[in-house]
């Protein structure tokens, strides 16, 4: 699998990978957990307190979407024309992909939120079906919403 690093930051190093399934392709991104929740933000605190380990630089946040979404700088729409995806193959692809930016990064935990309500389900179920391949711990329904995720690396 290829990987691009990005720099999101001083000295914040991202990571994103290209991936085509069925003809479709993505871009799954990593970005350093701590990026996004500032040391002593409440975010970052209720992270570290349910993950029951501080958020530190071996943790991401994982997100992926449609490669012409970014290319047009919008998120999370479907493609226009010819989109039928498996979404248990999509799931399988996004699994393999974690698995292989764990086994370079030394990832300790993966965050990730669903962007839409209606993705709820389908995350639980993704969560299900791979975490113990992964040998992660999940826990489910964080934040407000219950829209936040975290993968956990067993020790």
């Amino acid at each position: 699998m290829q990987v691009q690093e990005f720099e999101v930051a001083n000295d914040v190093v991202a990571h994103i990978y290209s991936v085509e399934i069925t003809g479709v392709d993505y871009k799954v991104f990593f970005v350093p957990t701590t990026f996004h929740y500032v040391e002593g933000s409440e975010e970052r605190d209720f992270y570290a307190e349910e993950l029951g380990f501080p958020v530190a630089d071996d943790c991401y946040e994982v997100k992926f979407d449609l490669e012409s979404n970014v290319e047009q700088n919008i998120q999370f729409e479907p493609p226009s024309v010819g989109w039928n995806i498996n979404m248990y193959e999509l799931g399988s692809v996004v699994s393999a992909v974690i698995d292989d930016h764990c086994n370079r990064f030394s990832a300790k935990a993966y965050t990730a939120m669903a962007a839409d309500p209606r993705l709820v389900k389908y995350y639980k179920r993704l969560a299900k079906w791979h975490a113990p391949r992964l040998k992660f711990n999940y826990v489910q329904n964080l934040g407000k919403e219950g829209l936040h995720y975290a993968f956990i690396k067993e020790n």
